[in-house]
């Protein structure tokens, strides 16, 4: 049950960072168009500076969870390497206790920032739109690496258990 679990998150998690992959495309192509706009004479897309501001922290959020459950973030390794297999496996749970420790703190930061946007009544600076509710989503979405982050380091325990394979990284 677990591991049909694991799938099905890390389905969701491989299916969020393709959105935000899609949106970063999306935003991309639709500021190189603002630029050939300036550029050329062409009408600009109003508010897309204050749209853009807004759904650039919900892309770059997408991308968390996915990475940590593949383990693709940056590590440095080589202590690690240098220990027994058994002090390599719990290097592993430390570093990943350590990144889940700061997650729930990222993702406490934001929700603390969406109250305050929220109670502020913030909108953006051209076409005022609440930021709010984009900061919220993000904050939902960054929110998806907690449990993403608890099962890498359910795959090191069982590893160091010997009750599985080292994850792969």
């Amino acid at each position: 049950m677990a591991e049909s679990f694991a799938r099905r998150f890390s389905r969701l998690t491989d299916r969020l960072a393709l959105l935000g992959f899609t949106g970063l495309c999306v935003a991309a192509a639709l500021t190189t168009y603002e630029g050939a706009a300036r550029y050329l004479g062409w009408s600009r897309l109003p508010g897309l500076t204050d749209i853009l501001s807004l759904v650039m922290a919900v892309i770059i959020a997408t991308a968390f969870p996915a990475g940590l459950l593949s383990q693709s973030n940056v590590t440095i390794r080589f202590l690690g390497k240098a220990l027994p297999r058994r002090g390599y496996r719990m290097l592993e749970i430390f570093g990943g206790s350590v990144t889940l420790v700061f997650f729930a703190l990222v993702t406490w930061q934001f929700f603390l920032f969406v109250l305050d946007q929220y109670g502020r009544g913030a909108t953006t600076r051209t076409i005022e739109v609440p930021v709010a509710p984009a900061w919220l989503v993000a904050t939902l979405v960054i929110a998806v690496a907690i449990p993403a982050q608890m099962l890498v380091i359910h795959r090191w325990v069982r590893a160091l258990g010997g009750h599985a394979d080292e994850p792969e990284h």
